[in-house]
């Protein structure tokens, strides 16, 4: 359950995070230029959008927090990093869990450790250890308008990253070398 508590600082609105005592729900930190509480259950936040919560930073155009569904509906562009800084998911926009460990992101971009990309269509995070990532291209190598095919990548109907196990599985899988396959 997340919990937020209304502090104001100018220009930017602040919600407190510190740990709480035992049986106390932990708070995030929310920073955003503009919360408003809708009704008794819903929290939304725009404009330059930061959430932290137990090591995990979630930055976003606007979310809305459903306090009674437990659920954060995010619009982005979105960025959402691990605590350890080893996994980045860029997205379009999506819904999270409140603990930001489950959730399903629309045209998802995973980067591991700041080599492998995965490029998806969407990536469902189940169990708070696997991202599903559906019509998905990976590789290291880096893209740009000087390079727009990557040299080597791998395309799969499905991949699966395994956050506890480093591990990636790739489903229906292709291997390509200069766009061509192998």
């Amino acid at each position: 359950m997340l919990v937020f508590g209304l502090a104001f600082v100018a220009p930017a609105a602040q919600v407190a995070a510190q740990g709480q005592a035992r049986g106390q729900p932990q708070l995030a930190t929310l920073s955003a230029d503009n919360v408003q509480q809708q009704g008794k259950t819903l929290l939304v936040a725009s404009g330059h959008v930061e959430v932290l919560y137990k090591g995990n930073r979630l930055t976003a155009s606007r979310i809305t927090y459903d306090q009674k569904a437990g659920t954060i509906t995010v619009q982005g562009p979105l960025t959402l990093v691990d605590p350890a800084g080893q996994t980045t998911v860029l997205a379009n926009g999506g819904q999270l869990s409140a603990d930001l460990q489950n959730g399903i992101l629309q045209s998802a971009k995973m980067v591991l450790g700041n080599k492998v990309q995965v490029a998806a269509r969407d990536a469902r995070r189940v169990g708070g250890r696997y991202t599903q990532l559906t019509r998905a291209v990976a590789s290291s190598c880096e893209v740009c308008a000087a390079h727009p095919r990557p040299l080597w990548e791998i395309r799969a109907r499905r991949v699966i990253h395994d956050q506890t196990r480093h591990a990636i599985f790739f489903q229906d899988a292709q291997l390509r070398f200069a766009g061509l396959p192998v």
